[in-house]
């Protein structure tokens, strides 16, 4: 192997230059180009020229860049003309493509020359972005070959000379022994080969094929030998004399002669391994910057002109579209809703007329789903080689230009109404002088009547502040007296011994205590009133809460020999909420319980989760509420009847609970029928 490259390295004076020029990304590819012993050429899908190489003078005599802009089929022999255009339309039709032509093409000196021309359709290829054609001037060759079949002694004086265009030349026949004997072969040839002359002399054509491809071209012999006309240029393989038969790859054309008064056939072929090389290249080149191009997490199109040209993952899910093929296959002009087409087109002339375009736009943009969705797309111009692209980052305004919809229809409503109140007020004034001065009076009066509920509404909100520094006042002169009579009614009962003193020091001080809960209760309500009521939030287990919450109530309930008890089926129920507050609303509800239970009465606590909701009930055997009542008991100030008299307290109570409830993000309610008990239940989010 490692002299079959020393060989090939030999007979292709660019191979060292490619190999240690290959990191240089695209300006390496450029180089070659630039440098290729044929001429290459990059049209558009109808042959006008874009790109060509410095070789377009020395292989057709015009000087570098006369030619770009200009169509080649303008160059093409008036004969060859027709086949040249059915070559190019079909080529353009066909992405990835390859094919092989020759025809006449005028030199720069009026003469015509003969060029082998191979073409590939790369259009949708992001680095060319055209039509690639390589093409040599095989006038000698075609000379040659006609001078092959008109003098069968010039055959290996033509040969030789076809060495010096780099072109391997053999001939095969048929002997008795040998299909496709080698009875005659060039320098160049056998150089590339790497066999002698007389060694080739022995061997037949079928030990130098790829095995892959000795089958095809067997048959394609064969059908030649029976006047047929298989294809005659491809491209093969050849194995080269090394100890592990190293393949490299050629370019090949057939064509049949007499030689010596017989049948046979000649074949030009030529070494394309420097291409191939090129080509892989290219191809590692693309998949890098496509891989860059496909993390992007915006959606980008790349169009030219008005055909799409590739689509990255963003762009294909915003669509609706499988792969970048599929929406390639989608003419642009389908994505875009029939209204806007016009628009778009205008956009594309003017682009093409290098005219100055904003570079945002909103527009429209049909999914494959048949979904209309709206879009933002902010677009930049980008070159690749001679070749103009359009870039488009995309965005989905669609959800935005809805709720802007929405708001033009609000406008659009208002709009209406102040032209029909515009429309009455013209016809105000087409009446009498009077009704001009009562429509003053009448102004007037509705200036004062605004002017009025701005100070009415100042006057509310001054009203507010001052409830709310009222009632901050109010909780602290009540619990600047209140604050030493607790703690003296503690520190009493602690030391009192003997009754009825015991019990009235105990009473004080439970008296303390609920007038201190009703002063926060009352403060609580102005805060949250008016937003000032704030969570301190944490992840703890409830069901700790539960039991804390049953234990303090139980020796109320025993006292009054009901049953209170806790129904939680989970081990553990994780919450994020205020600790504080909630043991606040626990507490709560089951004070109300415990006082509108009867003796002997049952109270359950009982926690359930439910999806992603944690529900808390307080279910109680008391005397239930009426379906009106229970309208009611949430609001500020709503105290409940016992035995037909209100009880005691400010009736904040289940406001407050409504109020801690809903900050978490949760509700309250109540269920109850009369004589059946309540059951008071909130949700929590897990």
């Amino acid at each position: 192997m490692a002299n079959g490259k020393k060989r090939m390295a030999a007979k292709t004076p660019n191979h060292k230059y490619l190999e240690r020029s290959s990191r240089e990304g695209q300006g390496f590819f450029k180089s070659i180009l630039d440098n290729s012993l044929g001429a290459v050429v990059v049209v558009d899908k109808v042959g006008v020229l874009q790109y060509e190489s410095p070789s377009m003078e020395q292989v057709l005599g015009y000087r570098l860049g006369d030619r770009v802009g200009a169509s080649g089929l303008e160059l093409v022999h008036p004969e060859d003309m027709v086949d040249a255009t059915d070559a190019l339309s079909k080529l353009a039709q066909h992405p990835e493509q390859s094919i092989v032509k020759e025809m006449r093409v005028r030199h720069a000196d009026g003469s015509w020359r003969t060029l082998q021309v191979y073409g590939k359709n790369l259009l949708e290829n992001p680095a060319v972005r055209g039509i690639v054609a390589v093409f040599n001037d095989i006038t000698e060759r075609k000379l040659t070959e006609r001078k092959l079949i008109e003098s069968e002694e010039q055959h290996r004086a033509l040969a030789d000379a076809a060495s010096k265009s780099g072109l391997g030349i053999v001939i095969l026949q048929n002997k008795q022994d040998m299909e496709a004997a080698i009875v005659l072969i060039n320098d160049i040839g056998s150089k590339m080969t790497g066999y002698s002359i007389s060694q080739l002399l022995s061997m037949s054509a079928w030990d130098l094929i790829d095995p892959k491809d000795l089958g095809v071209i067997i048959d394609r012999y064969r059908l030649r030998q029976k006047g047929a006309s298989p294809l005659d240029f491809y491209e093969t393989s050849i194995r080269h004399k090394d100890e592990d038969g190293t393949l490299f790859p050629v370019e090949v054309s057939v064509s049949a002669l007499f030689y010596q008064g017989k049948p046979a056939t000649v074949v030009c072929f030529r070494d394309i391994t420097e291409r191939k090389n090129a080509e892989k290249r290219i191809l590692e080149s693309e998949l890098k910057y496509r891989t860059l191009f496909e993390s992007s997490r915006e959606g980008i199109l790349i169009s030219k002109g008005a055909h799409t040209f590739l689509a990255n993952e963003a762009m294909l899910d915003m669509l609706g579209f499988e792969t970048t093929e599929e929406l390639s296959r989608t003419p642009p002009l389908n994505l875009v809703p029939i209204d806007d087409q016009e628009m778009i087109r205008e956009r594309i002339e003017r682009r093409a007329k290098r005219e100055p375009l904003s570079q945002f736009l909103e527009t429209r943009l049909v999914c494959k789903n048949g979904e209309i969705r709206d879009f933002e797309i902010s677009t930049a111009e980008m070159y690749l080689g001679n070749e103009q692209f359009v870039m488009s980052i995309v965005h989905d305004i669609t959800e935005r230009n809805k709720v802007q919809r929405e708001l033009n229809t609000h406008r659009h409503h208002l709009e209406e109404l102040v032209e029909q109140r515009t429309a009455d007020l013209r016809k105000t004034n087409e009446q009498l002088q009077q009704e001009v001065v009562e429509r003053k009076q009448a102004e007037e009066k509705l200036q004062f009547l605004y002017q009025n509920e701005r100070d009415l509404r100042q006057q509310v909100q001054t009203e507010m502040q001052k409830r709310v520094e009222f009632t901050r006042a109010l909780a602290h002169e009540l619990k600047t007296p209140l604050t030493p009579m607790l703690m003296s009614s503690q520190v009493l009962a602690s030391e009192l011994k003997d009754e009825p003193l015991l019990s009235l020091a105990r009473n004080i001080n439970r008296g303390a205590l609920n007038l201190n809960n009703r002063i926060d209760e009352l403060l609580d309500l102005a805060r949250g009133e008016i937003g000032m009521l704030k969570l301190r939030t944490e992840r703890f287990d409830i069901r700790e809460l539960l039991v804390e919450v049953v234990e303090f109530s139980s020796p109320i309930a025993s006292s009054r020999r009901q049953s209170l008890s806790l129904e939680a089926t989970d081990s553990r129920l994780l919450v994020k909420a205020d600790k504080g507050r909630v043991r606040q609303v626990l507490l709560n509800l089951l004070n109300n319980a415990l006082k509108f239970t009867p003796e002997e009465g049952k109270i359950v606590l009982k926690a359930t989760k439910k999806g992603p909701q944690l529900i808390i009930e307080v279910h109680d055997s008391g005397p239930g509420i009426s379906e009106e009542e229970q309208h009611e008991v949430f609001e500020p100030y709503y105290r409940a009847r016992k035995n037909g008299a209100h009880l005691s307290g400010l009736g904040l109570g289940l406001a407050l609970c409504k109020m801690l409830v809903e900050l978490h993000g949760g509700r309250i309610s109540v269920k109850s029928d009369l004589g059946k008990g309540s059951t008071f239940s909130f949700t929590l989010p897990l």
